[in-house]
């Protein structure tokens, strides 16, 4: 039921139990839709490296969300910088110096 919704609107994926937000499968489906449904995956899925990038190719402010480690990588930062330069403000400090 959740994928279904997910596959109408990326935004159902902040609806969804806490046991649908860890599941790496539906939380691709929503970030293919909307980078920034990566603010609703479980804080294990926002330190996924390939989530997050998946999230940085349609909304590079989807960095925000990322894990620290994540906003440090950078390739990551990369990414997200290629998307939307306004994502500098959320790459781990000391990276753009």
């Amino acid at each position: 039921v959740v994928g279904a919704a997910l596959r109408g609107s990326a935004s159902a994926l902040r609806l969804a139990s806490p046991a649908a937000r860890s599941s790496r499968k539906l939380a691709l489906a929503a970030l293919r839709q909307e980078g920034a449904a990566l603010e609703f995956a479980s804080e294990a899925l926002c330190g996924d490296r390939g989530l997050v990038l998946e999230a940085l190719r349609s909304e590079g402010a989807a960095l925000r969300f990322a894990a620290p480690g994540l906003r440090a990588d950078p390739e990551v930062a990369m990414a997200a910088l290629r998307q939307d330069w306004r994502a500098r403000d959320f790459v781990a400090p000391g990276l753009l110096a």
